[in-house]
């Protein structure tokens, strides 16, 4: 058997960075109330923080393919990979789940009166199936931002043994029909922002285009080396394009479509070149997006309870200062959730 070649990159934990870092930017944005308060293209810019979750399917997708090719001809194939997984995610995820069920709850309770968890299922987290209600954007406090860990779940339950079943020469054609059904998806479905944004077969293209160019750096590199920087190019421009007419930084219909597509394609070809060290590699290599790639998964989980907290202070505010610490908030807030999850790391999810 080959010898595995899913060792440890530098450049990929500084794109990690990027994409949790590029999230907490885009709910730190909503402490600016009006465009006296931030330019509205700064605010767009902020606004693009939520391809950050885009980056990480792609990541994910480039990654976990990597390993699962890497180990296909193991005899502990599933075992080693189920194993790993459930160390790696379960400890962190049902601990953030039992603090905010049965601590949180009970003291919201007791000093507000309120219960904003009271027509939460927990089945739907304890079964990482909360991206699918259509109406699980509401009212689901600190919980909200956790619907893309249940793709990522889904995603590791079913792709292990597609690889293992699947003749290797089709994998690569499964990817870039799963990407297109992804796009005819958001296309047809009866459009809401919110259902479209979270279900897995909308969102399934960017752990398609991942796992396309891991199997594509095993099985023609060579191909997608020459052919990788011509796609990024034009992906990226045409991306920019669709920012630029877009009435609405978000929720228009042109970005949640096609345009989350353009940047799928682009963030694919990036995660290559930062692989086969042709771009990039310098920049995603800086020791502090790699710091906070390595914690990426505790910041993304428990930045959203500090940042809801925070906001409902500080946003009502006006006046220069401030103005000043709504600045000050998203680098404030970045800070906070990487020392949180480096105390996850050290106390619970290292020892596992």
């Amino acid at each position: 058997m080959a010898a595995p070649r899913s060792e440890h990159v530098p450049a990929l934990d500084g794109i990690r960075g990027l994409a949790i870092l590029g999230v907490i930017a885009f709910h730190a944005r909503v402490v600016f109330t009006s465009t006296a308060e931030m330019p509205r293209a700064v605010f767009q810019i902020a606004s693009q923080g939520r391809l950050g979750v885009t980056l990480f399917f792609v990541l994910s997708g480039f990654l976990i393919t990597g390993i699962l090719l890497d180990t296909r001809q193991a005899q502990d194939y599933f075992r080693r990979f189920y194993f790993r997984r459930v160390l790696r995610i379960f400890p962190l995820y049902f601990a953030y789940l039992l603090l905010i069920f049965f601590a949180v709850g009970p003291v919201w309770m007791l000093a507000t009166g309120g219960d904003p968890w009271r027509s939460v299922n927990p089945w739907w987290y304890l079964g990482y199936l909360q991206n699918l209600p259509a109406a699980h954007a509401t009212g689901h406090l600190f919980l909200n931002h956790l619907w893309s860990l249940a793709i990522e779940e889904q995603f590791y339950l079913v792709w292990p043994a597609i690889v293992w079943l699947l003749p290797r020469r089709w994998l690569a054609g499964l990817c870039l029909g799963l990407a297109g059904m992804a796009l005819a998806l958001r296309w047809v479905v009866p459009w809401d922002g919110e259902a479209v944004y979270r279900f897995t077969l909308c969102r399934v293209d960017g752990l398609a285009m991942g796992a396309f160019m891991a199997i594509g750096y095993r099985d023609f590199a060579e191909r997608l080396k020459r052919w990788t920087p011509p796609v990024l190019t034009a992906s990226a421009a045409a991306f920019a394009l669709v920012l630029v007419f877009s009435p609405t930084p978000t929720w228009d219909g042109a970005i949640r479509t096609y345009g989350e597509s353009l940047f799928v394609v682009s963030a694919a070809c990036v995660v290559f070149l930062a692989r086969t060290g042709q771009a990039f590699e310098r920049l995603c290599s800086w020791p502090l997006l790699r710091q906070c790639g390595k914690y990426s998964y505790a910041m993304y989980v428990l930045h959203c309870a500090p940042q809801w907290l925070i906001e409902q202070k500080l946003r009502p505010l006006s006046g220069p200062f401030p103005l000043a610490l709504k600045y000050l908030y998203f680098p404030a807030l970045a800070a906070l959730s990487f020392g949180l999850a480096r105390v996850s790391w050290r106390y619970l999810e290292s020892p596992f």
